[in-house]
């Protein structure tokens, strides 16, 4: 097994285990108001990125809409090709 491989698996066995240890926080230690308000928090934080990639992919879009800049447009080019 390659180190690589190994790394995957043992990020993946650590991100198994801190999933576990927030499901023992939520459930047993953190009061039930009090998990609701983070859990609402997560996912405003999860909205605001995804606001935030809408408008990016928004800008991106309207820059391939517009016309290519004026250095470029009705300038003739001149090609020579080598044989």
């Amino acid at each position: 097994m390659s180190k690589r491989v190994s790394l995957a698996s043992d990020l993946e066995k650590l991100l198994q285990h801190a999933d576990g240890i927030r499901t023992i926080l939520f459930e047993r230690l953190i009061p039930p108001e009090a998990a609701a308000h983070f859990r609402m928090a997560e996912k405003e934080v999860l909205l605001g990125l995804q606001s935030h990639l809408e408008a990016a992919v928004k800008r991106l879009d309207e820059k391939e809409r517009q016309p290519h800049s004026r250095e470029t447009q009705g300038k003739s080019v001149d090609i020579t090709i080598d044989e």
